[in-house]
């Protein structure tokens, strides 16, 4: 009995081989008459020969049917990769194809029907990510249009020593002042400090009364500049006082884009709902709350 199974297969081989050329539909029934019979060995050449270096198959019906024949076939003889490889090229052909209509060995359906649920899922991620890369992008471009704007203390600019220029973000005008207001006030506190240590009483001698005049005055000036500077500094402070609106920080982009695509989800995984009604009696609404 083996011996004409063996031969049924031998002659159907040959003649597949011989036909496919001609008509590979034709070859395609033969292979699957093969399948039928039980000779999933046989059935996996006959099936390869149609679909590969490149598929002689023109109808898809077929060219599906001949990956699922050939992933069954490699599957009933232990070749499990080359099954998972046959049966994503069939469901990537025909990602609505069911496998149950088949009549399939149970194994064989349980098998690849697992196979489809994890091709399932993973399409299902691959669209849930790539629809989340759609929507933060959509949230990028709009967050890029958001300007801040900082409220800024506007008596800070009475402050001297450049304060009001830093607040008003000019750093170069600000250390101008700073350092200018710095120098002169020290220089005219030094020469105080100096005219007050070595003349304690007040009393000059004769010899010294230009130098020590001369100091005075030097004091005197650099304390008046000192004050002139920082008048300056606040009257620039003011003038050039302002609320500029500056962009969004990364950081603030991100905490951005997150808030908007969580409050996004929210909303669509539940919202409330009035729907008009008419009874009887009269018209009326349905409050419904969907989650």
């Amino acid at each position: 009995m083996r011996r004409i199974q063996v031969a049924i297969a031998a002659a159907l081989l040959l003649a597949a081989s011989s036909a496919a050329a001609a008509d590979p539909s034709k070859s395609f029934v033969q292979a699957r008459t093969v399948f039928l019979s039980g000779q999933y060995k046989e059935a996996a050449i006959l099936f390869s020969g149609l679909l590969y270096p490149t598929s002689q198959l023109d109808n898809l019906k077929e060219e599906v049917d001949a990956h699922l024949h050939l992933a069954v076939a490699s599957f009933e003889i232990g070749q499990l990769d080359n099954a998972r490889r046959e049966f994503d090229a069939a469901i990537n052909l025909d990602p609505t194809l069911d496998i149950r209509g088949y009549g399939f060995s149970t194994e064989a359906t349980k098998f690849f029907e697992t196979r489809k649920k994890e091709l399932d899922d993973k399409a299902r991620k691959i669209e849930e990510r790539t629809r989340r890369a759609r929507e933060r992008q959509k949230f990028v471009q709009s967050v890029d249009l958001i300007r801040v704007k900082e409220r800024k203390n506007y008596l800070r600019n009475l402050i001297p020593f450049g304060v009001g220029q830093f607040q008003n973000n000019q750093s170069r005008k600000g250390i101008f002042f700073a350092a200018t207001e710095i120098g002169l006030g020290a220089t005219s506190f030094v020469i105080w400090t100096y005219l007050r240590g070595r003349y304690p009483d007040g009393r000059v001698p004769l010899t010294e009364v230009d130098a020590a005049r001369n100091l005075q005055i030097f004091e005197i000036t650099s304390a008046g500049l000192c004050i002139g500077a920082m008048a300056w500094g606040v009257v620039d402070g003011f003038v050039n006082y302002s609320e500029e609106a500056r962009p969004l920080t990364e950081e603030e982009k991100k905490e951005t884009i997150e808030q908007l695509m969580q409050e996004e989800r929210e909303d669509k995984e539940s919202a409330l709902r009035i729907t008009p009604m008419i009874t009887p009696d009269g018209a009326g609404a349905a409050l419904s709350w969907e989650f």
